[in-house]
């Protein structure tokens, strides 16, 4: 589900507005997975609220890992504190990202059809050409 530590991939190849989101998750140390979102401008350079996320608490699954919001998440968005992220995917069926946060009660969830291909999307902002 994720990539090898020291590499970053994208969870989730989705743009929407000024930046250009990329949820990405990358093993972290004590065999935790690590989820950040990498917002950045359509010149390449980091919005100013990017790389926010957090690290497993617990093992997780093959098909459900959740990450909640860690101390820089924290501080980057106060709100944010209580984020728990979630990435669930059902081979060659699902994949979901979502969010709740626990201290507001919200939820926010998208489902993306693995069983119908779709073209790819152009490489985010700033991974142009790489």
């Amino acid at each position: 589900m994720c990539a090898p530590a020291g590499k970053t991939k994208s969870a989730s190849p989705s743009t929407s507005g000024r930046t250009a989101p990329a949820p990405g998750c990358s093993r972290a140390r004590r065999r935790a997975l690590r989820l950040k979102h990498d917002h950045r401008h359509e010149d390449g350079s980091e919005d100013k609220v990017t790389q926010y996320g957090g690290d497993t608490a617990e093992a997780g699954t093959a098909e459900k890992q959740e990450f909640p919001a860690d101390a820089f998440t924290a501080q980057l968005i106060p709100a944010a504190k209580t984020n728990i992220w979630t990435m669930r995917v059902v081979p060659g069926r699902t994949f979901t990202y979502a969010l709740r946060r626990e201290a507001e009660g919200r939820r926010f969830t998208v489902e993306f059809d693995l069983s119908r291909p779709v073209a790819p999307p152009p490489a985010p902002w700033g991974q142009e050409g790489k």
